[in-house]
């Protein structure tokens, strides 16, 4: 795992499958800073999509 990553979120195998609904199931939201930093619209060398 990257640092500046969060932790990930156990679910057990039978929630795996994501048509069936997890409630439980609630991971933050996260973007790195590489990518916020690569955003194609701020500069010709930018390769991620706009946040």
């Amino acid at each position: 795992r990257a640092s500046g990553y969060p932790e990930r979120q156990r679910i057990s195998i039978d929630e795996a499958p994501w048509m069936l609904d997890c409630p439980a199931y609630d991971p933050p939201y996260h973007v790195s800073e590489t990518v916020l930093a690569a955003d194609r619209l701020r500069g010709s060398d930018g390769w991620a999509d706009p946040e």
